[in-house]
């Protein structure tokens, strides 16, 4: 059995889990050490997990970490390339397309563009429905009180306006605590957004390392806003550099990893007088056709 974990309470910025899903640690544990093979979709979440891991216990690390790989997470570039507009939004657009949690912590985001916006006439894109009581969901209202329809509600589109209105937006900013890979993120890279993104988790990973777009801090982060919304064409060459980074996770580049796993795992147990390997076949194309 293959199994894939895109996030575990073993890692210690996993509030989520915590909160929704108290007292599961130890099945996580049972659930990563029976698997014949753990995938992780990035190198900063198996790192974590092992890390934590090993302070439980060495030995069960170990196990681990003899059958992980690290494969990524595709993202349906096919699908988004087939909603581009023709246009893009009549203002320069920041848009938040995280979910309404603590652990996106919406919050810093809405005190850093609060103070942007009241230096350039920009808009600002949220693409989730923030009900009453979510996390940021009194900060939106006042934001929304004081620029008016500058502050665009998405409510949870469909994921054929959401692509459109990534396409048309020109920034993207996270300010995730938690964060295993970040697919909204690298949706918003391959749609050509140049992306801010905290110093935390994966992103450093899913960016390539790249100064120009990793911040330290509120302050930095708006240092960095009020530079890229004065220079756009440094924010679109910006903006196409993370797109290329993004194809890294394609479904044409993520899934032969996974199908390499799966091939590892059906040659050991071929050998082990397991499936014939034929069984492959149909499986593979399967996959390939739609990830």
């Amino acid at each position: 059995m293959v199994g894939y974990t895109h996030g575990s309470h073993w890692d210690p910025s996993d509030g989520e889990r915590k909160t929704k899903y108290p007292g599961l640690k130890v099945l996580d544990l049972a659930n990563l050490t029976v698997l014949d093979w753990v995938l992780f979709d990035s190198e900063f979440m198996m790192k974590t997990v092992l890390d934590n891991v090993r302070d439980y216990n060495l030995g069960t690390a170990d196990v681990i970490a003899s059958k992980s790989r690290i494969v990524g997470l595709p993202i349906d570039t096919e699908f988004i390339d087939l909603q581009r507009p023709d246009r893009r939004f009549p203002r320069t657009t920041v848009v938040f397309n995280h979910a309404p949690v603590t652990a996106k912590n919406p919050a810093e985001f809405i005190r850093v563009i609060e103070r942007v916006m009241s230096r350039f006439d920009i808009d600002v894109l949220f693409t989730r429905a923030y009900g009453p009581g979510a996390a940021g969901a009194a900060e939106i209202d006042r934001l929304r009180g004081r620029f008016g329809d500058r502050v665009i509600s998405g409510n949870n589109m469909t994921l054929e306006k959401y692509f459109r209105a990534l396409w048309m937006s020109d920034l993207q900013v996270s300010t995730a605590i938690h964060e295993s890979l970040g697919i909204a993120t690298l949706e918003a890279m391959y749609t050509e957004n140049c992306c801010l993104l905290p110093w935390r988790g994966s992103y450093p990973e899913i960016c390539g390392g790249n100064p120009d777009v990793l911040y330290r801090g509120g302050a930095d982060l708006e240092r960095r806003l009020a530079f890229f919304i004065a220079n756009p064409e440094r924010r679109r060459a910006i903006g196409r550099v993370l797109a290329d980074r993004a194809r890294l996770y394609s479904a044409a580049a993520v899934g032969p990893r996974i199908i390499d796993v799966i091939r590892e795992a059906l040659g050991r147990s071929n050998r082990d007088g397991g499936w014939p390997d034929g069984r492959m076949l149909a499986s593979e194309a399967k996959f390939i056709a739609r990830p």
